[in-house]
């Protein structure tokens, strides 16, 4: 069993208004939807690779709460599990923040091999 949980490291907004204007209650993304953890992907270890550590995900969360920009910023050192993390991540979607900008966000993803 695969066990995934995250943590946001950094946010940052870009948008035309200044940072003044933002309302942080407004405009702090929630996640209204991710990935099933019920189902457990099958990450396999190709001959040489070692899980080194936790993969972190850059990803931008735009107004609509739709997810975008999706990349691995480290790598696990083991491909399957780098792949689940990307998966995941452009699985999320937050709630919808009009006005507020584009956010961009790392997240680290944290599988519990069990």
């Amino acid at each position: 069993m695969i066990l995934v949980g995250s943590s946001v490291l950094g946010l940052a907004q870009s948008s035309r208004k200044p940072q003044s204007e933002f309302d942080i209650q407004r405009c702090s993304p929630k996640v209204i939807r991710q990935v099933d953890h019920s189902k457990s992907p099958e990450i396999h270890f190709r001959k040489g690779e070692r899980y080194l550590h936790s993969p972190v995900v850059t990803l931008d969360i735009l107004e609509t709460g739709e997810v975008t920009n999706v990349f691995l910023k480290r790598s696990s050192g083991v491909a399957d599990a780098d792949k689940y993390a990307l998966d995941w991540a452009r699985a999320l979607k937050y709630n919808a923040r009009p006005g507020c900008g584009v956010i961009e966000s790392q997240v680290v993803v944290t599988i519990d091999f069990r």
